[in-house]
């Protein structure tokens, strides 16, 4: 998959460019993320290394409490991948895992709200 491709699949699925932090050392160059308030904006599911010439993929997401200001849900990790059906399915499967995560902290949220609303209910 080349660079161009990779920036097509992503946009066609629905994930957005992200923002690589200006002080980091790294070889990637354009990375892309799940839309939306819980995700870290400097994070990437899917990313294109210079060194190598190659997708990176991130191993997988998780939710991190202590960065909730820049978004709870982190991916952890990157491993190059050369494989186009191999990148598709990785990408899909981190998909599927943050928007899981999603999920269940819109549940926290809301059940959050509701106890401040009606007392504690468990």
């Amino acid at each position: 998959m080349t660079k161009e491709e990779l920036r097509d699949y992503c946009y066609s699925i629905g994930l957005i460019d992200t923002k690589f932090p200006m002080w980091a050392e790294s070889n990637y160059t354009k990375g892309y993320r799940w839309p939306g308030e819980f995700v870290n904006t400097m994070d990437f599911i899917a990313a294109w290394d210079e060194d190598k010439q190659c997708v990176v993929v991130a191993n997988s997401c998780a939710i991190n409490y202590a960065f909730v200001n820049e978004g709870p849900i982190r991916m952890d990790g990157a491993e190059a991948l050369y494989n186009d059906e191999e990148i598709k399915s990785r990408i899909g499967d981190l998909i599927t895992s943050v928007q899981e995560n999603i999920k269940f902290l819109k549940w926290k949220q809301m059940k959050k709200k509701i106890k401040k609303m009606e007392g504690d209910f468990e």
